[in-house]
């Protein structure tokens, strides 16, 4: 049976309610390989469950470089924390790590773990060689004061038609 290795980098948001774009790791493969990132949500201090699942780029190269990851319509909530996780569907991938936790992107976190186990269980979790990863997203869209007002207004309005259907019906 082939031993199924998965990779994780752990990373928080602020105060803020995020959009997540793309996600960028430093990574190579030694042949043919087809890769899948995935988002997990925290479950104590190591990947939970998945929460999305980004686009794989048409190819990974035999040197290490950059490959970028894109995401469409997953959402970080404020104050949270998130896993990275890799895994290679076919062929076998490496995601080089950094000699030092100065990483970049939103919250990043020089926390890493691996899964011998198809993410079935976890090793302790490690900072010595942070894997390489750099997170890109957009704040959440927030109604403006104008859009509230707007609202209120409309549900003021709602409100006021219902009521006089309401008295017209008694009367």
């Amino acid at each position: 049976m082939k031993q199924v290795v998965w990779a994780a980098s752990r990373f928080t948001t602020d105060t803020h309610d995020y959009i997540l774009n793309t996600v960028v790791l430093l990574m190579y493969r030694s042949g043919p390989s087809t890769a899948q990132l995935d988002i997990f949500s925290d479950s104590n201090d190591l990947p939970g469950t998945s929460i999305g699942t980004l686009a794989s780029p048409e190819s990974i190269p035999l040197a290490t470089s950059e490959v970028t990851f894109s995401a469409s319509g997953i959402s970080l909530s404020a104050n949270s924390t998130y896993w990275v996780v890799l895994r290679a569907p076919t062929g076998q991938l490496w995601w080089s790590y950094t000699e030092n936790a100065s990483g970049y992107g939103l919250g990043f976190s020089p926390i890493y773990t691996a899964s011998d186990y198809a993410g079935s269980s976890w090793d302790p979790v490690d900072s010595t060689y942070p894997n390489k990863l750099q997170i890109n997203a957009t704040l959440a869209a927030v109604p403006e004061p104008s859009q509230w007002a707007m609202m209120g207004v409309t549900a003021l309005g709602v409100t006021g038609y219902a009521l006089r259907r309401r008295l017209a019906k008694t009367n």
